[in-house]
C-alpha cells in the first residue's frame, strides 16, 4: 500500500488537515479515524471558491486566494490518488464517489474524467459516461491558462463523447 494511504486525520486539526501516520504505527489509536474514513473526509470538503482577485489592487488578498487554490488542488490530487488505489483494491463505488467529487469541483486534469468514463462504459452506464465527458469538455473549454495539453485533451473528450453518444443512440434504437 502506498505511504500516503497511511495518512490519518488528527482530531485537533480541521478535517482538511491530513498528516502522515508514523510508519512504525500501522494502526491508529482507538479514538482516531481509520484510514478507510479518509475518502469520506475528502468527499466532505467543499471546494467552491471565489474568483481570482485583482493582483494589482490587493496583493495580500491575491496571495491568500493563491494559497487556498493550491490547497484545494492538493485535496483533489489526493482524491485521485486514493480513488486509483481504491479501484485497485476493488472498491469501485468509493473510487467513483471521489472521482465524481473532483469532476464536480472542476479538476483541470483529465484523470478523473477518463477513469469515470472507463468505469461507466464497463458498467454499461452510457448516460453517466456522456454526462462526465460533457463536464470534462465544459471544464477544459473554460480553462484559461498557458498549458499546451488542453486542446489535445479537449479533442480526446469530444471524440470519446461522440462514440458514447453513438452507442447510446444505438442502444435506444435497438429492440431489446
Amino acid at each position: 500500500m502506498l505511504n500516503w494511504l497511511k495518512r490519518k486525520v488528527t482530531q485537533q486539526d480541521s478535517p482538511t488537515s491530513i498528516v502522515e501516520a508514523p510508519a512504525q504505527d500501522p494502526t491508529p489509536p482507538p479514538d482516531e479515524p481509520l484510514v478507510r474514513d479518509i475518502p469520506v473526509l475528502l468527499l466532505a470538503i467543499d471546494l467552491d471558491g471565489e474568483p481570482e482577485p485583482d493582483r494589482n489592487i490587493d496583493r495580500e488578498k491575491w496571495q491568500g486566494w493563491y494559497h487556498e487554490r493550491e490547497r484545494r488542488f492538493s485535496i483533489m490530487v489526493d482524491r485521485n490518488l486514493l480513488a486509483r488505489e481504491l479501484e485497485r483494491s476493488d472498491d469501485v463505488s468509493t473510487a467513483v464517489a471521489l472521482y465524481e467529487a473532483n469532476t464536480r469541483d472542476g479538476f483541470d486534469g483529465n484523470f478523473p474524467y477518463d477513469r469515470l468514463a472507463i468505469i461507466f462504459r464497463r458498467e454499461g452506464k452510457l448516460e453517466d459516461e456522456v454526462r462526465v465527458l460533457e463536464r470534462g469538455i465544459e471544464v477544459f473549454s473554460a480553462y484559461k491558462g498557458p498549458r499546451s495539453d488542453i486542446q489535445p485533451k479537449l479533442a480526446a473528450f469530444q471524440t470519446r463523447l461522440k462514440r458514447a453518444q453513438a452507442l447510446l443512440e444505438k442502444r435506444s434504437t435497438d429492440p431489446a
